[in-house]
């Protein structure tokens, strides 16, 4: 297949897509999901998904944007790229780390 035409340090990585970054929180969904969108668009991630909900601390209606189904790898490189441009971007790790879900099987 083409696996071994990928950067080492992307192959991997590439099985575990349980990553995800914050875009930021926005006023309107509308504004959340034109952000992601626009982010999608600039990184070539295909199995990259957008992702807004609606955040529970805050009494006034607020969404979060985010990317999901990122590796490791491409949540990092995202948010480095991102914060290089003077954008908002915090790789969020997967909720059960990779050890328990491991010992899960």
């Amino acid at each position: 297949g083409l696996k071994h035409n990928m950067p080492p340090s992307q192959q991997e990585v590439d099985e575990d897509r349980d990553w995800s970054v914050q875009l930021g929180i926005f006023e309107k969904a509308s504004e959340a999901h034109r952000t992601a969108k626009g982010v999608l668009k600039q990184f070539e991630y295909k199995k990259a998904k957008v992702s807004i909900s609606q955040h529970p601390k805050y009494t006034r209606k607020l969404f979060r944007s985010r990317v999901t189904n990122l590796t490791e790898y491409e949540s990092r490189k995202m948010c480095l790229t991102l914060r290089n441009q003077g954008n908002a971007c915090v790789p969020l790790q997967p909720s059960i780390p990779k050890v328990l879900r491991t010992a899960q099987r």
